[in-house]
Parts: C-alpha cells; structure tokens; sequence
C-alpha cells in the first residue's frame, strides 16, 4: 500500500484522478459486500432482511 502511495504521488494529475476514483469504487463495493452480508446474517436468524425484524 505505502509504495503504492508513493507512487501515485509521482504519477501526473489525471492518473492520480483516475486512482482515487477507483479507491472509492473499491471502497463503495466493500461496503456493499459488507451491507449483502449483513443480509444474509439477518436471513439466517428468520428475520425480514428488508426491516431487520423478527
């Protein structure tokens, strides 16, 4: 990660753009596995995944 870091701070603007753009879609498919998952744990305790409640 930190050479990874290093390198995009020596890479021109629009890589750098380019880089961050896809660290938020990473991030935003992270949280939506995470949210799936959560789901899925819900539906296993014979909940409503769309409420949360019993």
């Amino acid at each position: 990660d930190t050479a990874m870091d290093v390198d995009l701070t020596n890479a021109p603007r629009t890589s750098w753009i380019k880089a961050e753009k896809r660290a938020k879609e990473e991030k935003r498919n992270r949280i939506a596995k995470k949210q799936k998952r959560k789901v899925i744990n819900q539906m296993t305790f014979k909940k409503n995944p769309r409420t949360g409640k019993k």
